[in-house]
């Protein structure tokens, strides 16, 4: 309860939990729909579902190693947005053109912006957090997160897989993800982080130009 109070306590991090629960609310019948979609639409078998598998994999390593060099340069808002547009419109893609080599293209830019937000995310969180409550604030976060969203998404995916055409809940998802991303430049809390970390960048640029004057 500390932790979650803590979490909620600051706009900032109440709105980034609230965005990354919505998105693995969204994003956690993909664990259901990947094979599914490989067999019924790619037709590509076991086969087409690994390779979509490992492509999902590579595209979270690439994410993670680029949000973790680049982390600084954009606002944990601007990183949000970025993250849902590449995310929403690979899922957007990926039935459009139900081809597997466009789908594992597809699949490794999904992960990409996914893990591009999460490096941002985290180190905010942890910047943000006393010392001593770090382990409760953490802790809370993942239950928030992961541990409530994704089997309420599971459970709604089940439900869509049996309703709907694959692709159809594919796209769908897909909207719904770049409506989240365009959504979040419209948030007070993220408006507010963007116009703070972009004077702490005019800050920066000018103190290292009046080095850079000295030195010479």
């Amino acid at each position: 309860m500390q932790g979650i109070t803590f979490l909620f306590s600051r706009k900032i991090l109440a709105c980034c939990i609230i965005f990354g629960a919505i998105i693995n609310f969204a994003g956690a019948p993909l664990h259901i729909f990947t094979p599914i979609f490989a067999n019924m639409v790619l037709h590509a078998g076991p086969q087409g579902y690994g390779l979509l598998q490992s492509a999902f994999a590579a595209g979270g390593i690439a994410g993670s190693l680029l949000s973790g060099k680049y982390a600084k340069r954009l606002s944990l808002a601007r990183w949000f947005l970025i993250s849902y547009l590449i995310s929403g419109a690979s899922l957007l893609l990926m039935p459009m053109f139900p081809n597997l080599y466009i789908a594992i293209a597809c699949s490794f830019l999904l992960m990409l912006g996914l893990a591009l937000v999460n490096v941002p995310l985290v180190t905010s969180i942890l910047l943000s957090t006393p010392e001593e409550k770090r382990g409760r604030v953490m802790n809370s976060m993942g239950v928030l997160m992961s541990g409530i969203s994704n089997p309420l998404g599971l459970l709604l995916g089940g439900w869509f897989i049996e309703t709907y055409n694959p692709s159809w809940v594919y796209m769908g998802i897909g909207v719904f993800v770049v409506i989240m991303g365009l959504t979040s430049l419209f948030v007070r809390p993220f408006r507010e982080e963007q116009g703070t970390h972009s004077r702490t960048q005019k800050t920066v640029e000018i103190k290292t130009f009046a080095k850079v004057g000295r030195s010479k």
